[in-house]
C-alpha cells in the first residue's frame, strides 16, 4: 500500500473501531501526538489510548478531504464529527509512513500556519 492508502486505511480503522486491523498497521515504536502536543509511544500504549478515546467519544468520526504525500510524510486536511461540540470541526493530521506502516501520527489544530507548514495551502 502507498502512503495515501495507508492514511485512509488508518482513518477507516479508527472510525470503525477496528483495533486489531489498526494494530497491524502500526510499527512497534509508533508515536501518537495529540493537538495538545502530548505524545504516546509504542503500539500497545497508542492502541489503548485510541480505545479510551473511542469509549469517551463513541460517535466521533473523522473524514479526510485532502491528503498530500511528500516522501514518507502524509499531511491531511479534513474534519471531525461528534456530538461533543469541542470534538467536531475542521482538523489537520500528519503522519510518517515507513516500510508500509505508520511510524508517527499527529493531530494538529486547523490554523493557517499549520496548513502552510503541512503543505496544505
Amino acid at each position: 500500500m502507498d502512503a495515501k492508502s495507508i492514511a485512509y486505511t488508518l482513518n477507516d480503522c479508527l472510525n470503525q473501531r477496528d483495533f486489531s486491523a489498526l494494530s497491524v498497521m502500526l510499527m512497534d515504536n509508533v508515536t501518537f501526538t495529540g493537538s495538545s502536543n502530548h505524545s504516546i509511544m509504542g503500539k500497545k500504549a497508542c492502541i489503548e489510548a485510541w480505545r479510551t478515546f473511542c469509549r469517551l467519544f463513541p460517535d466521533y468520526q473523522s473524514e479526510f478531504e485532502e491528503i498530500v504525500v511528500n516522501g514518507e510524510t502524509v499531511s491531511v486536511r479534513g474534519y471531525s464529527t461528534c456530538s461533543n461540540k469541542r470534538m467536531q470541526g475542521p482538523a489537520l493530521w500528519s503522519g510518517t509512513i515507513k516500510d508500509g506502516k505508520v511510524y508517527e501520527w499527529r493531530v494538529h489544530h486547523d490554523t493557517t500556519e499549520n496548513r502552510v507548514t503541512l503543505g496544505l495551502i
